[in-house]
């Protein structure tokens, strides 16, 4: 059985839009809660790297 990936393109001026939807859902959020940072890390915190 071969599997052929679906590929789906997203328009650049959609960004921002796409950007604030993950903000009002609290990715960020989520993100730091799952996935703590190290003592030693400087600089953004992982949430704020989508």
């Amino acid at each position: 059985m071969e599997f052929e990936p679906r590929i789906t393109n997203e328009r650049v001026d959609d960004i921002p839009l796409l950007l604030t939807q993950l903000e009002q859902m609290g990715v960020e959020q989520l993100i730091d809660k799952h996935f703590p940072c190290h003592g030693n890390w400087q600089g953004l915190n992982l949430g704020m790297w989508w």
